[in-house]
């Protein structure tokens, strides 16, 4: 996804991103055990945070990985018209480092509070699946 950059001054600031999202396919083993996938989607971003310096602030954001497809079997099951939407919430640290007057690094340490949720039609029968958590997330990037 496109990032945003992260202002070189202290205060508030929003911003958005949009870009495709891939979802692995990993993540239907526990919907099908053969058939089709498709993970790939429109995914966005919107986002806010607060510079307390120049150098560090906070920041939070909804994301919307996008939506996938997907059909085949499930133990011998035929599972038809399959959709998994995948969405969460940011909360992160920021560290920022200005290069040039018009140029920055900066780094981003948090947490993704993800769910995803599932729908199908197995062996004719409606489906529904809901599994959330949270991880660790990080990133490095270029402001202009």
């Amino acid at each position: 996804m496109l990032l945003a950059s992260v202002p070189a001054i202290a205060g508030p600031y929003i911003g958005g991103s949009v870009g495709q999202g891939d979802v692995d396919r990993s993540i239907t083993s526990a919907l099908i055990t053969s058939g089709s996938f498709d993970g790939k989607d429109t995914a966005f971003k919107i986002f806010s945070g607060y510079m307390f310096t120049p150098s560090i602030g906070v920041e939070s954001a909804y994301v919307n990985f996008g939506e996938a497809t997907y059909a085949g079997e499930f133990s011998g099951l035929p599972v038809t018209g399959g959709t998994l939407k995948a969405s969460g919430f940011t909360l992160e640290l920021l560290a920022s480092h200005s290069l040039t007057p018009e140029f920055s690094v900066f780094g981003k340490l948090g947490v993704l509070f993800w769910e995803w949720r599932a729908n199908d039609t197995t062996a004719g029968e409606p489906f529904a699946a809901v599994e959330d958590g949270r991880d660790l997330m990080f990133g490095l990037g270029l402001a202009y």
